[in-house]
């Protein structure tokens, strides 16, 4: 049986693919909504599967709350931001992906107020 650790670090490998996909899907159909109606319907359905879905795929339990959950000290979220944190050069094809996890905690903290 797999380690926690193994678990968190296929998760994230596999949630990675599916934002690459989902992010193509979006190029792909953008090239061409302006082509007809199907093909902008194509379009926004592309965006909205990406949005509706990033939340949950861009970090293990979901990004929204992931940062409250690390500073409670879930150990789950601890081990997931490890294997997060080692597993960052999956990300680098979406570009800015961990500077804006980043950032979105930036923000978190500073919206929580000083500790």
């Amino acid at each position: 049986m797999p380690c926690a650790a193994d678990r968190f670090k296929a998760l994230i490998e596999a949630n990675a693919q599916e934002i690459v996909r989902l992010n193509a899907r979006i190029k792909d159909t953008f090239a061409h909504r302006g082509e007809s109606a199907e093909q902008e319907s194509a379009w926004r359905s592309a965006c909205a599967d990406f949005h509706a879905r990033y939340d949950a795929l861009a970090f293990p339990g979901g990004l929204d709350g992931a940062f409250d959950r690390l500073l409670a000290g879930d150990p789950d979220t601890m081990e997931a931001t490890v294997c997060f944190l080692g597993s960052a050069a999956v990300f680098l094809s979406l570009g800015l992906h961990v500077r804006c996890v980043l950032a979105h905690g930036e923000a978190r903290a500073a919206h929580r107020g000083p500790a």
